[in-house]
């Protein structure tokens, strides 16, 4: 089993929902940015402080993303971090790079998610 190094970044980020067809905003911002846009929606996440006022939005998240993998196979981490916070009820939204995997957890969570992590043999950096 492939041990993962896990850190956890404090910036407080939005989930955000647009209408579908609108054009990419210009105040989305940040070191983590994520657009997903479908013939149904446009879905951005973004720095909490960068959302203007009127937008749908669920704040308070945390990022929490592997940063070091130790041995192989890679594949199977982002499961082993889902099923360690399914188990603690912990919910969360996952992304996935071209170079690694994140998991974005409320921040009222992030303590039980690391307890949780940790428990299921991951080094987790905060």
């Amino acid at each position: 089993m492939a041990k993962a190094v896990l850190k956890v970044f404090d910036t407080p980020l939005s989930i955000c929902s647009l209408r579908a067809g609108a054009p990419l905003p210009n105040w989305i911002k940040g070191d983590f940015i994520c657009v997903v846009k479908t013939g149904r929606e446009l879905s951005v996440v973004c720095e909490q402080d960068a959302v203007p006022r009127g937008v749908q939005v669920q704040d308070g998240f945390v990022r929490v993303s592997v940063c070091q993998v130790e041995g192989e196979p890679f594949t199977g981490l982002l499961n082993r971090m889902a099923h360690a916070l399914e188990e603690e009820n912990i919910p969360l939204l996952a992304v996935s790079s071209y170079l690694t995997d994140h998991v974005l957890i409320p921040q009222g969570d992030i303590i039980r998610a690391v307890v949780a992590l940790e428990n299921a043999g991951f080094t987790v950096e905060v």
